[in-house]
C-alpha cells in the first residue's frame, strides 16, 4: 500500500472555533480507516500552539 500526504489543512479565520478543524480532521481519520491505512501524523512548526492542540 503506497503512502498518502495531504500538505495542509486549515480553515479561514472566519471559521475557527467552530469545530470545523475537528470536523476535517475527524474526516480524515474516517478517511484513513475506510482505506485501509494504519496511521496519520501531524506535523506543524512548533510555535504553533493552536495547531498542536487541535491535534492532540
Amino acid at each position: 500500500m503506497s503512502d498518502t500526504a495531504l500538505q495542509d489543512l486549515f480553515t479561514a479565520e472566519a471559521a475557527r472555533s467552530r469545530c470545523i478543524g475537528r470536523t476535517l480532521i475527524e474526516g480524515i481519520y474516517a478517511r484513513t480507516r475506510a482505506d485501509g491505512l494504519l496511521r496519520v501524523y501531524w506535523l506543524t512548526h512548533e510555535a504553533n500552539q493552536t495547531a498542536m492542540a487541535l491535534y492532540d
